[in-house]
């Protein structure tokens, strides 16, 4: 065992030493509406389910954001941290579809129901987003 070994900074020196990483965008509330709406409002369309997520990818445009860990840590956790990403990723890319074709089963019954178009449910839904959270 080395006499010399190297000694970690205390946390004053590393806080001293590191400028801190820009914090994460959040999206406003009515943001996250305003897509939704949006990928209601292409589900409405009837077009197939690939056509259909590809859209919604291009008008809502998800953005990506990097994450600088910036301490040392062992590369098991490193390895780890770049395998857990992409599959929380792939897990909420998932969900999205799920929740989309619910919605879409959902409005078509509603339209059928009531015998509105697909597009007047969505019209109808966006009136009522509206006086709840008005646009900014």
């Amino acid at each position: 065992m080395s006499r010399w070994r190297r000694r970690k900074p205390s946390e004053d020196e590393f806080a001293k030493n590191s400028t801190p990483p820009p914090p994460m965008p959040r999206r406003a509330p009515r943001e996250v509406l305003d897509d939704w709406l949006r990928a209601l409002t292409i589900l409405s369309e009837g077009h197939s389910p690939e056509e259909t997520f590809n859209l919604i990818a291009l008008v809502n445009q998800p953005g990506q954001h990097r994450v600088r860990i910036r301490t040392p840590r062992p590369a098991d956790d490193a390895h780890a941290v770049e395998d857990a990403l992409p599959w929380y990723r792939d897990l909420l890319d998932r969900q999205v579809k799920v929740n989309l074709a619910i919605e879409s089963i959902l409005i078509g019954w509603l339209a059928e129901s009531t015998g509105q178009s697909r597009n007047q449910i969505v019209q109808r839904l966006a009136e009522a987003i509206n006086r709840i959270q008005p646009p900014s």
